[in-house]
């Protein structure tokens, strides 16, 4: 019976290699066995190019005899470190008999042992020792030690920055940490985390544990090898941004453990940040062909520049209308001022231009009477004597 399980994972590979099937997308997947099954063997099979990442194991005891995780279930969760993790298939042998491990809570041991797993593109992981991608600005993503999983290459002292939002922070998770010490005391091989505020060195073997949690938005990770050293698998790591940005839409931001090809972290420098004032952030984008992963900082910093303009917009308009208002009324009273000097100027003119006549006294016969005729080139008097003269001229 080993051998029929063993030939039908060959297959599956052989398969899968012919076809050239790829992982398009870590889809949660699930195996399990019962402890009783003749074959004691648990396989579990990603396609060629893909890294077995293991979520959960749990032993559990069905009571209708299931070799599956059914709610209700008496189990135990736990992380055994299995060396599939990082691995596109293997097979997790189980000890014989029909019992497995002790649940202390229910008092009895395992029927049943399932493992909750997915299948992780290797071009979805960043090499912490490569030199173009020396500076992460995604969400999330996976970071792998050189030629993982088989063992590192000694002498080898590489790091690796992830910046994300002002205001995130971020979660490191070593999925398989396997770095060489000595006899389980001082490190020889290190991992050394720390976000400028604070750090860990970090050696030995962990599997999905958390190990750093950042008190700023910046994580930068540095790995050495030491001479003759490399026996080890080295490290996988995801890394996560929190808490997730506030946009109800952002194509550029990559499902937790979904990540497609396409979106995949390649930052090469696409993005660089440079702080200009303490409350200024200026952002150059470079014109790659993943530039978009990190297009999520631009709109917040685009959308406050633009609500600043308008409000200075508003606020000149604002500032505009009472100056014109003043203007206007000073401009308006001098032209009435100006329409009415123009008509008395008018009337003075006409009245200088048109002739004055005064009217005739009529004297008493005694007295000589004179007229006085104006006109604008002479005036002249006539004078008559007496009243009976001016009967004898009628």
């Amino acid at each position: 019976m080993k051998n029929l399980q063993s030939l039908q994972t060959a297959f599956a590979v052989m398969v899968m290699c012919i076809t050239g099937y790829k992982e398009t997308m870590a889809e949660p997947r699930n195996a399990s066995i019962c402890f009783a099954h003749p074959s004691n063997i648990l396989n579990l099979t990603c396609s060629i190019g893909s890294m077995i990442r293991i979520n959960k194991i749990i032993y559990g005891l069905s009571a209708s005899g299931k070799c599956n995780y059914t709610e209700g279930d008496c189990h135990v969760t736990e992380d055994t470190p299995y060396s599939c993790v990082g691995q596109s298939h293997c097979g997790i042998n189980l000890p014989s008999g029909d019992y497995g491990r002790y649940i202390p809570h229910c008092k009895q041991y395992s029927n049943y042992i399932q493992v909750e797993y997915e299948c992780i593109p290797v071009d979805w992981s960043v090499d912490i020792c490569d030199e173009h991608k020396d500076k992460l600005f995604t969400q999330n993503g996976y970071i792998h030690s050189p030629r993982y999983p088989s063992n590192y290459p000694s002498n080898k002292d590489c790091e690796l920055h992830i910046i994300v939002n002002p205001g995130q922070k971020i979660k490191l998770l070593a999925l398989d940490l396997h770095i060489q010490d000595a006899n389980g005391s001082d490190c020889e091989d290190t991992l050394y985390i720390h976000d400028n505020l604070r750090g860990s060195t970090l050696c030995g073997s962990r599997q999905n544990d958390l190990i750093f949690t950042t008190m700023a938005n910046e994580l930068i990770l540095r790995f050495k090898s030491g001479v003759n050293n490399g026996r080890r698998k080295g490290l996988w790591l995801y890394f996560e941004a929190f808490p997730p940005m506030e946009t109800t839409q952002n194509p550029t931001s990559i499902p937790t453990t979904r990540m497609p090809p396409s979106a995949r972290p390649n930052p090469k420098n696409d993005v660089i940040l440079t702080s200009t004032s303490r409350n200024q952030m200026k952002v150059s984008v470079k014109p790659t062909t993943n530039s978009k992963l990190l297009s999520s900082l631009l709109p917040s910093f685009a959308t406050t520049e633009l609500k600043h303009s308008q409000k200075f917009l508003m606020q000149q308009e604002e500032a505009t209308i009472p100056a014109a208002a003043i203007i206007g009324g000073v401009l308006g009273s001098l032209l009435l001022i100006l329409a009415v000097l123009v008509i008395l100027l008018i009337i003075k003119r006409y009245r200088e231009r048109t002739p004055k006549y005064t009217s005739t006294n009529v004297l008493s016969p005694s007295h000589s009477s004179s007229t006085i005729i104006e006109d604008n080139s002479n005036t002249w008097y006539e004078s008559r004597s007496n009243h009976n003269k001016l009967n004898t001229l009628t």
